[in-house]
């Protein structure tokens, strides 16, 4: 009885909320739980969707057929979920900042404009993130903001 592990690599970070593990079984005909769900196994190739909670998992793999001694094998897969860059257009660069902050991303404000800005009255707003709203991101990032009194 062996069983080998195609896919994801041990120790793989991942963005979505379940993960395809793949492998070989032999012989050919065995039976493979994964996560402690029966796998579809075909021509000895196995597969299975695997649930993932945030933070690290571990994906316990078996496999045995008739009277062979059961294979187990493991692997580690992280799942980091991808935070959403905000619309942030109108704020301040502080309150920018700190939404950011607040989503776990990192904020890098730049005074747009020229000297122009320097010369009107009021305070500058929120005018460009990089990546733009809507962009996936994992925590951690830094979002760069651009700030100007004539956006």
């Amino acid at each position: 009885m062996s069983i080998s592990l195609v896919a994801p690599i041990d120790l793989a970070v991942v963005h979505d909320d379940a993960v395809d593990v793949r492998g070989r079984v032999e012989p050919a005909g065995a039976r493979v739980l994964v996560g402690g769900r029966p796998a579809t196994v075909d021509g000895g190739v196995f597969r299975a969707r695997v649930p993932l909670r945030e933070g690290a998992n571990v994906i316990d793999v078996g496999a045995s057929a008739g009277d062979a001694r059961t294979a187990w094998t493991a692997l580690r897969v992280a799942r980091e979920p991808l935070v959403r860059v905000p619309d942030l257009a109108g704020a301040s660069g502080s309150d920018a900042a700190d939404r950011l902050e607040a989503l776990g991303l990192r904020a890098d404000v730049k005074e747009g404009g020229g000297l122009l800005d320097r010369l009107l009255p009021g305070d500058s707003a929120v005018c460009e993130t990089r990546p733009p709203p809507g962009s996936g991101l994992p925590r951690g990032t830094t979002v760069q903001v651009v700030v100007s009194k004539t956006c």
